[in-house]
């Protein structure tokens, strides 16, 4: 798959320099980034010679996390979200159909929790009515933690799926510390709170 990655981009470089006409500076760059790509693939190569493969759940958060930068930061509905979270009489002024953009995010939330479900049951190949118990306490922090206020209009997916992954790390931290699930619930708490505080200190002084 390295190899087919390396030649589709060799392949598009000549592309780019006949379409140039060959010129000096466009052989070189094509050059040193083809070189660049070639070292890319050789290391990718080497880190993944001994390695079984990429979790399933990975791949989705990837795709999942793909998409939903596109669709925030380059569609019209992704702009009109940031706008209502901002103000949300504003954006109805504006002309934006509030409720019709609200609907669309709750739709948008249901279809990620089905996906998030799925993965989870299929990761413990069991399932119980409590399995994702407290895990809106996750969401949150890791949300908060990652930047986006819970005003609403900041924020990022690349830094909430970043909070995600500070927090798990602690979370998989304190597992080996064999520290208590209350005392656990607790310490996430508290990162919370101080999050909501940092957020609200910010926006006071930002307003």
């Amino acid at each position: 798959m390295l190899l087919v990655l390396f030649l589709l981009i060799v392949l598009l470089k000549l592309i780019e320099l006949r379409s140039d006409g060959g010129q000096t500076t466009t052989k070189r760059s094509a050059l040193v980034k083809i070189v660049f790509a070639g070292l890319c693939c050789v290391v990718l190569a080497w880190i993944f010679s001994g390695y079984k493969g990429i979790p399933t759940s990975a791949i989705w958060v990837g795709a999942i996390m793909a998409g939903l930068s596109f669709l925030m930061s380059r569609t019209v509905f992704g702009r009109n979200a940031y706008l209502i979270g901002s103000n949300r009489e504003a954006a109805r002024l504006a002309g934006i159909d509030v409720q019709k953009h609200l609907l669309g995010g709750f739709v948008l939330m249901g279809f990620f929790y089905a996906i998030g479900g799925i993965l989870m049951t299929a990761r413990l190949s069991a399932s119980t009515p409590a399995l994702g118990q407290y895990l809106e306490l996750d969401a949150i922090a890791a949300a908060v933690i990652g930047g986006i206020s819970l005003r609403g209009g900041i924020g990022s997916v690349i830094g909430a799926v970043g909070g995600a992954i500070l927090l798990a790390s602690i979370d998989n931290g304190m597992s080996l510390l064999n520290i208590s699930s209350f005392l656990q619930m607790v310490i996430k708490a508290s990162l919370l709170l101080l999050a909501l505080v940092t957020d609200t200190f910010y926006n006071a002084r930002k307003g």
